[in-house]
């Protein structure tokens, strides 16, 4: 298929006129009363039919037995029945020119036996049509911006992030819910999020090919758990020309021996040995990421800062401390903190408060103020062989007025990447808080700041090299 193709096909996925949800149910705790309920109140423009043969009404809106009895064409089918139900379903779907369905439904793969047999079915039944399918064992997708949302995690258990520019891709649906909770709750805004389950037809190289098209989508991040054998290539080379797009930040899940064989009873995934993926990452443009913290670290970054030219580091800070650990930080990632120039040196001695230490880190102590601040931030900034900033702030110390936060603001126009790092309790995370509402990441450790420069500095380096 075509990426043009491809991205037709795709695009009555995200941005559908008319949906059915095939399952609807009135009852609320039910996954078809969740779904239903989530694109009728919520924020997508669409048409939306309810389709069970065993009501006439749900929510007000009148009922369908079956998709073919909707009057007119569908774009997207949602299916929420019973897995002994989804082959014949399909083949409604399938008969009624529907463009692609997301299977919500479980019990096919994962679970062997005859699970299996009912997805090698599932897949001969769309193998030789036109439609596009997603799942099973799902939780579909969530689209900030066209209002789509079939996650069926009631808003009293699960938060909504706010539109933004992350995109997410995860084999496992719980994994989606969980980071779209945790940004929601760290301010982080998200484009979209999809859970493909099983794969026996959309994979993670279809919505590769399809985020690196999305003008909503300035970073793609990723939780794997397993590739199909078949398809490896393809996902190497679909991350390959994405990575080239945008930057990609991978999870990897089933790294030890009893994971891997927890992951084969989840989705049904080949895991295979972790070294082979780290490999294939690298080939691939991908950045991994250890862990989820490390993976929004870096992708906070990447949506709110310019890329750096190079892999020098200079750390302003007002508490020696947290500045030397943050050097230990960067230089562990690879990244290094050269000694400031002896010009550079003599002005800022002349310039900033009594005692301050002008090698790098920056040292403006505790007397510190937002003037100095100001100085040092535009000195070292200035500087050609300096790439990237990490700014320290102890909001703790008597001298330092907020005027400190227009500086850091104003620091955007100087062109380099620059993170800060505050520490400390609630005044200091509002502080946090403002700070990247204005568009500047924040972390609370200096080893979270650091993969933040890293990742900047890595994509960087995949970036240029694709140029």
């Amino acid at each position: 298929m075509s990426q043009i193709s491809l991205l037709k096909s795709l695009n009555a996925a995200f941005n559908p006129r008319t949906v059915a949800v095939i399952g609807a149910s009135g009852t609320p705790g039910k996954i078809g009363y969740t779904i239903f309920n989530n694109l009728i109140k919520g924020n997508f423009k669409g048409r939306v039919y309810p389709v069970n043969p065993n009501t006439k009404k749900i929510l007000g809106k009148i009922t369908y037995p079956t998709v073919s009895e909707i009057p007119e064409e569908v774009d997207l089918a949602i299916i929420v029945v019973k897995a002994e139900l989804v082959e014949e379903v399909m083949k409604d779907c399938i008969n009624s020119g529907v463009k692609v369905a997301v299977i919500i439904s479980a019990n096919f793969k994962e679970i062997g036996g005859e699970g299996q047999k009912r997805e090698e079915r599932l897949k001969e039944i769309i193998n030789n049509s036109k439609i596009r399918v997603l799942g099973p064992n799902c939780m579909g997708i969530f689209d900030s911006h066209s209002g789509l949302d079939m996650l069926f995690l009631p808003e009293t258990r699960m938060e909504k992030p706010k539109p933004g520019n992350i995109s997410i891709i995860s084999q496992s649906g719980a994994v989606l819910a969980i980071f779209l909770d945790w940004m929601a709750k760290e301010n982080i805004g998200v484009a979209k999020g999809v859970s493909y389950g099983n794969r026996i037809d959309i994979d993670e190289g279809d919505l590769l090919y399809y985020l690196a098209y999305d003008e909503d989508t300035k970073v793609i991040l990723s939780y794997i758990e397993g590739l199909d054998e078949n398809k490896g290539q393809k996902f190497i080379q679909a991350a390959r020309f994405a990575s080239y797009q945008k930057p990609i930040i991978a999870v990897k899940g089933g790294k030890t021996e009893v994971s891997r064989k927890a992951v084969a009873s989840h989705t049904g995934a080949m895991a295979g040995s972790y070294e082979i993926y780290k490999a294939a990452f690298k080939q691939a443009g991908i950045i991994e990421a250890e862990n989820i913290q490390e993976m929004f670290d870096m992708a906070k970054a990447l949506v709110m800062q310019p890329l750096p030219q190079g892999e020098n580091v200079a750390v302003i800070t007002n508490t020696g401390g947290i500045g030397i650990m943050a050097v230990d930080a960067l230089e562990e990632r690879g990244l290094k903190v050269p000694e400031l120039d002896d010009e550079t040196k003599k002005y800022l001695s002349e310039n900033l408060a009594a005692g301050a230490a002008v090698n790098n880190p920056v040292d403006l102590t505790g007397n510190s103020t937002a003037e100095h601040y100001r100085i040092a931030i535009n000195k070292v900034a200035s500087l050609d062989y300096i790439h990237s900033l990490v700014i320290c702030l102890e909001f703790q110390v008597p001298q330092l007025d907020f005027n400190v936060l227009d500086y850091i603001y104003y620091s955007k126009e100087l062109g380099k990447p620059i993170v800060t790092i505050t520490v400390g309790g609630g005044l200091t995370e509002r502080i946090s808080r403002i700070i990247e509402n204005n568009g500047i990441p924040s972390y609370t450790t200096p080893e979270r700041a650091a993969t933040a420069i890293y990742a900047l500095y890595r994509y960087s380096q995949i970036k240029y090299s694709i140029e």
